[in-house]
């Protein structure tokens, strides 16, 4: 963890996680503790990000507003109202997975 990290999500137990190809795919491998399925935040956007320190800039969309982060890295949509695993699989849960990411 960050020293200066505000706020942090931390999980006590081992994870296991790896990375894995195969013919051209890309697979995430897990194994998480069930508190992994009590880890959870809401929606985050560019607002809610510091400035990019070396380029001194905001998180925004092309048009200057703030970004949306709300489709996670497969695609799934995220909503304003609910809650979610830290990181970028929307449907990650305890246990063990894998997860085609590309």
């Amino acid at each position: 963890m960050y020293d200066a990290e505000r706020g942090a999500v931390v999980l006590d137990e081992p994870v296991v996680v790896a990375v894995e190809e195969v013919g051209g795919e890309v697979y995430l491998v897990a194994d998480l503790p069930a508190a992994f399925d009590t880890a959870r935040v809401g929606l985050v956007g560019g607002a809610d990000l510091e400035r990019v320190r070396f380029a001194n800039a905001d998180f925004e969309e092309p048009d200057g507003s703030p970004a949306r982060i709300d489709v996670d890295l497969v695609g799934n949509v995220k909503v304003a109202s609910e809650a979610y695993p830290v990181g970028p699989l929307r449907d990650l849960t305890s246990g063990e997975s894998r997860i085609r990411v590309w």
